[in-house]
């Protein structure tokens, strides 16, 4: 799932629109709960940043979870421990990995 459908879908299901919010990073996005509170970042990071090999560019989204969960998640293929975030409470899914 690329950036845009991220954004169709979180919109169709939860009516949540992306919020740009720093000018040094213009395709990084924050997704809120209604009481204002993020639950997702989706950002361009290079590869190595995550641990991965080369240093292409990545789309990922950290996504808040629960902290009992996170070290199943990260377990699964795809998902990595959050980037630049808690990584207690937030999991990042490399979007072509």
């Amino acid at each position: 799932m690329n950036k845009e459908e991220i954004f169709e879908y979180v919109q169709k299901q939860y009516g949540t629109v992306p919020e740009y919010l720093w000018s040094k990073l213009p395709d990084s996005a924050v997704l809120r709960h209604k009481n204002g509170k993020w639950y997702a970042v989706i950002m361009t990071v290079e590869k190595s940043k995550l641990g991965l090999e080369g240093n292409d560019l990545v789309d990922i989204m950290d996504v808040k979870c629960d902290p009992d969960m996170t070290n199943m998640i990260i377990q699964t293929y795809g998902f990595l421990p959050g980037y630049h975030m808690n990584c207690l409470l937030y999991t990042s899914d490399a979007a072509d990995e």
